[in-house]
């Protein structure tokens, strides 16, 4: 089943997962990665899949860029506040399962502050992050490739809470290679979510 989960919104990441979701099923293998645009049917019920797939996978990636979490429905709600958002969901059984839980900080993106974030996934503020940046994405990849495989190998890994590292906003311009992976995200994600509409709470 998949060893790796990509958690993220379209909207804020679409071209991020995309881009992990390539190099990951070439590092690991397809069956080792779930990201929805790809893994899910188009016209089945999605729940089942994605419930066994997210309390059977090993390591649990959460991408945030720079709109995860002030993000908002058309009546001003955050979506992150909605207990049916699934970006929340996701992240909440991670955390309860007790997975390793990555935080994958974008460009734009930082980890929140825990008082910003629903009391079930306040969690995740404790847990230690990493990058994917534009200017530096071949390294930030390479790192997070690595880590995931000790993960998955069984080598060490805390998952208890630690000390919260400095936070830091990246802001670098676009490359060609970050415009390509946007394209190819948004198709992807486009053709997924038009046939799905229950996950627009993803979006």
């Amino acid at each position: 089943m998949s060893g790796i989960f990509v958690n993220y919104r379209t909207e804020d990441a679409s071209y991020a997962s995309c881009l992990l979701d390539c190099v990951f099923t070439r590092e690991f293998g397809v069956s080792e990665v779930f990201w929805d645009s790809r893994a899910l049917e188009i016209g089945k019920d999605f729940r089942p899949e994605l419930n066994l797939r997210l309390h059977t996978c090993d390591v649990f990636l959460v991408l945030i860029g720079p709109r995860w979490l002030d993000r908002d429905d058309e009546r001003g709600i955050r979506l992150i506040d909605r207990p049916e958002d699934f970006v929340r969901m996701e992240i909440q059984q991670s955390l309860l399962r007790g997975v390793p839980v990555i935080p994958v900080l974008l460009d734009g993106g930082s980890l929140p502050h825990p008082d910003a974030l629903p009391a079930d996934i306040a969690a995740l503020t404790d847990r230690q992050y990493t990058h994917l940046r534009v200017r530096s994405y071949r390294q930030d990849l390479d790192e997070l490739v690595a880590k995931i495989r000790q993960i998955l190998r069984g080598g060490p890994y805390d998952t208890a809470p630690g000390p919260r590292q400095a936070r830091r906003d990246e802001s670098h311009a676009t490359t060609r290679y970050h415009r390509t992976a946007v394209a190819n995200g948004d198709r992807a994600s486009a053709a997924y979510y038009e046939n799905a509409p229950d996950r627009a709470d993803r979006e």
